[in-house]
């Protein structure tokens, strides 16, 4: 927006622009501030609502990131993961931030049952329903599986779109899931347990190119030896495969 324009606006909007474009530039940010999480003191409370706010984990997975996007690499990440890090919450909106500021973006999970793919797909509603309304893109439907970002005027489509950027979220039980699609970031939950690891893997892959605004991060808790995500785990931390 050009500074003459900005100058007209009210001081509240031009707060809300700027706070809008650090959101942009800034995953943390838009986490610490405007995504909320469920959390639980202990099993006998009910779950309250706070922020994102990065712990010792999810800062290091966003070091990572950070290094990648600053060497201009695709996002690539294999994460070994122990429980109740909140390893799998940080992917996931690490994959909305970029989902509700990118246009013509397609971003899909997979994770290994329908507790666990509901559950995501809970996280990722929440994130966008606890937005403040001037942050929050149009929305045409949200589904059980999908939040597609468009206007949801049939009429007012054509000239006022919206983003056209949609997140799906899906159990990793078809090994022709993204055969045909087009994707930009893809988060594995879970995958050791995956029953089709490698036949998944040939039908994802090839549908995100190889760019700096894509993503694939793959992270599961350890479910035994010889596992195909073991041996992925072992050759990208041997330097011998890339993701």
């Amino acid at each position: 927006m050009k500074p003459s324009v900005v100058a007209n606006l009210s001081p509240i909007d031009q707060r809300k622009l700027f706070l809008a474009n650090r959101c942009r530039r800034s995953y943390r940010f838009l986490a610490a501030n405007f995504l909320y999480i469920k959390t639980s003191i202990d099993e006998t409370a009910p779950p309250q609502l706070s922020h994102l706010t990065f712990n010792a984990a999810q800062g290091k997975l966003q070091a990572i990131v950070n290094r990648q996007v600053a060497e201009k690499k695709p996002i690539r990440i294999i994460v070994l993961k122990a429980r109740h890090e909140g390893v799998t919450t940080w992917v996931q909106g690490l994959i909305f931030h970029r989902t509700i500021f990118t246009p013509n973006y397609r971003s899909m999970t997979l994770a290994h049952d329908v507790p666990t793919t509901e559950d995501i797909f809970q996280k990722s509603k929440l994130f966008y329903e606890m937005l403040p309304e001037w942050l929050q893109p149009m929305i045409r439907y949200s589904t059980k599986r999908e939040l597609v970002f468009e206007n949801p005027s049939d009429k007012e489509r054509r000239t006022n779109p919206g983003l056209r950027s949609r997140t799906d979220i899906s159990t990793a039980n078809n090994i022709r899931t993204a055969r045909g699609v087009h994707l930009h970031a893809f988060h594995g939950s879970e995958v050791a347990q995956w029953p089709y690891p490698s036949e998944i893997r040939t039908s994802v892959y090839p549908a995100i190119p190889n760019h700096p605004a894509t993503v694939i991060i793959l992270e599961s808790t350890a479910y035994g030896a010889g596992t195909w995500f073991h041996t992925e785990w072992e050759s990208a931390k041997a330097g011998e495969i890339e993701l």
